[in-house]
């Protein structure tokens, strides 16, 4: 579980009931405003250790599942080798009524940390604000489809 709400943490629960689960809580507020790179580093570096002592599988979460989430999500895709398009394509198909808000600043955060170049960068970031001009959330249909599979 890499967990993402700054709000609360059930780690001591987690450890309690099922300590075979591996947890790390990455708590941030989401208040809109820029995230730190030491929160993607942390919580893509903890989500990598969950994914080598598990069976590949690791569960990231937040409050709701609209901005931290799905942003962290697209980071750790990002931190295992996914093309960038790709990886908010699966991110919003995951979840439908993800806003991703802070995929522009985790899309930077990768470049940065691959080292590439500050033009490639911004283009990178630029492809991430031109897919969401595009793929806007239309939260009454991504609840409609959530609903129907239910």
């Amino acid at each position: 579980v890499v967990d993402c709400r700054e709000e609360w943490s059930d780690e001591e629960l987690v450890r309690r009931l099922a300590p075979e689960i591996g947890y790390c809580h990455v708590g941030i507020d989401d208040h809109g405003s820029r995230r730190p790179d030491t929160w993607f580093d942390d919580g893509t570096a903890g989500a990598l250790d969950l994914l080598e002592r598990t069976d590949g599988q690791v569960l990231v979460h937040c409050h709701i599942g609209i901005n931290r989430r799905p942003s962290m999500a697209y980071a750790v895709l990002l931190r295992l080798g996914w093309d960038h398009l790709d990886a908010l394509d699966a991110t919003r198909s995951a979840r439908p009524i993800a806003a991703l808000i802070y995929a522009e600043e985790a899309a930077s955060w990768w470049a940065r940390r691959c080292g590439l170049p500050s033009a490639a960068t911004a283009a990178m970031c630029q492809d991430v604000r031109d897919w969401h001009r595009v793929n806007g959330v239309d939260a009454a249909n991504a609840m409609r489809r959530i609903r129907s599979t239910s």
